[in-house]
């Protein structure tokens, strides 16, 4: 038997292969490189996949045939099947995976809180061009009317009772939604539905049924008579803020950023105090967010009892959450020190 009790010497390279799900891929490897000047015998490759494949990367579902570029497959024939030790990514283990890799004693922990954020062109309040911010207030109410078309101008009133001390514009919002199947639409509808129980379910989901009628895609964007608009992805969802004023669409931190001259955030309330706290997606509710959720989170447990909902009263409310996927079967490892390595890496990251 091997006893490992704290750091010992080890051999020159440990591999550990890992994948990632796209969003989280560049902080994922920005960790392993610094990680590694503290273990510089630590070898974590990342091989950056689909949210679905992270997974099954775990029980060796990678086919090397269709994807011989990644970084697990390097090493292997092109008949070959890639596996990892570790993942990454923001699907949660269903009943399924646990019970049919049950050999693998599966595990999954909260690793990152991702924002999905509702998003406006700033002269909705009038600071276009300008890094100020004056709070425009949105309740899940205000929230879901806007994006089933039921609130149509700025100044309606379910929007000005939240904004008492803005002068709000009577003007048409624009709403720009994704057309392509993404976690964050998933994200959005989800958290919508939960605080507002009457959105309609087939609005729900990662490629949602949006409740908005006379929607068309970006091709008309230039049609001053058209208000709803099907964007692919995050980037098109921002080119829309900026082609069209009084508009609104949902983004995460990283793309906000670039537009922040011209694009602001809704401050949005939080289900423990709906009324009166109104949370901006910043690194502290985040951070309250995730510490909310890894103190409901029993870390000598599967992780199945994990669930994904904030309820720190100033955490963030709408937050896509990504996991850790481990394999606590300790035959799954070369050694003890390859298992130690590999929670090491994970602790350290916290």
């Amino acid at each position: 038997m091997i006893i490992v009790t704290g750091r010992t010497a080890a051999p020159q390279e440990i591999n550990l292969a890992g994948a990632s799900s796209r969003g989280p891929y560049e902080t994922v490897k920005d960790w392993i490189s610094v990680f590694n000047d503290s273990y510089p015998e630590a070898h974590l490759t990342l091989s950056n996949v689909s949210s679905g494949a992270v997974k099954s990367a775990l029980w060796g579902g990678i086919d090397c045939a269709i994807n011989p570029f990644l970084d697990l497959c390097k090493d292997l024939g092109k008949d070959e099947f890639g596996t990892t030790d570790w993942g990454i990514g923001p699907v949660p283990f269903t009943a399924s995976d646990y019970g049919n890799h049950a050999s693998l004693q599966l595990q999954q922990l909260p690793a990152l809180g991702r924002p999905v954020i509702p998003v406006y062109s700033k002269d909705v309040t009038g600071n276009l061009g300008l890094m100020s911010d004056p709070a425009l207030n949105m309740t899940f109410d205000v929230i879901a009317g806007i994006f089933n078309g039921s609130i149509a101008v700025w100044n309606d009133p379910i929007i000005a009772a939240v904004n008492p001390g803005l002068n709000l514009p009577h003007e048409k919002i624009t709403v720009f939604v994704r057309k392509d199947r993404s976690g964050m639409s998933e994200e959005f509808t989800e958290t919508i539905r939960d605080a507002v129980p009457e959105w309609p379910e087939d609005a729900t989901g990662n490629l949602p049924v949006w409740p908005l009628t006379n929607i068309s895609d970006m091709s008309d964007i230039s049609s001053p008579d058209i208000h709803h608009f099907r964007a692919d992805g995050q980037m098109g969802i921002g080119h829309g803020l900026l082609r069209r004023p009084f508009s609104i669409g949902y983004l995460d931190l990283t793309h906000l950023g670039a537009l922040n001259q011209f694009v602001s955030q809704a401050h949005v309330s939080n289900d423990a105090h709906p009324s009166a706290n109104f949370v901006s997606a910043d690194a502290v509710a985040i951070q309250k967010t995730i510490d909310g959720f890894g103190e409901m989170t029993d870390p000598m447990r599967d992780g199945s009892n994990m669930f994904q909902k904030e309820t720190h009263k100033d955490g963030y409310p709408i937050t896509q959450y990504l996991n850790w996927y481990i394999k606590r079967n300790y035959t799954e490892y070369e050694d003890c020190y390859q298992a130690w390595l590999l929670c090491t890496f994970i602790q350290w990251t916290y």
